[in-house]
């Protein structure tokens, strides 16, 4: 029985440590590569808050949807869009078994526009 109760235990995600922002980072930019946002969004806004536990393989164990906005069916979509990418993009590079958290938004946060001449412009 202490055998069972020690395999229970070691799969739970309160015994895992939480990625670093480094390794979280690294994680995010490869599911990001395997996302494809649901085509029925239009031009509203969306927000998914996912988490999920990875093995020491990198590979996910369990993935769950913690919140998202709007609620509704849509929003709902958008948030399943993001937990399979995370599935698809599998395994990640970690050390050691890891309980990762993500957001996903759309429209993506937008890199900042650079004061740079265009090559139309004459550069002194």
């Amino acid at each position: 029985m202490a055998k069972r109760l020690f395999a229970f235990a070691s799969a739970c995600a309160i015994s895992l440590p939480v990625a670093g922002a480094g390794q979280e980072a690294a994680i995010y930019q490869q599911a990001l590569s395997c996302w494809s946002p649901p085509i029925s969004i239009g031009e509203q806004s969306f927000r998914a808050a996912v988490s999920f536990n990875l093995n020491n393989k990198g590979e996910v164990l369990r993935g769950r949807v913690d919140n998202y906005q709007p609620s509704g069916k849509v929003g709902l979509r958008f948030a399943k869009s993001a937990i399979s990418a995370i599935e698809r993009c599998q395994p990640y590079d970690v050390s050691g078994a890891q309980f990762v958290q993500l957001i996903f938004e759309y429209p993506p946060m937008r890199i900042p526009k650079w004061n740079i001449p265009s090559a139309k412009e004459e550069i002194d």
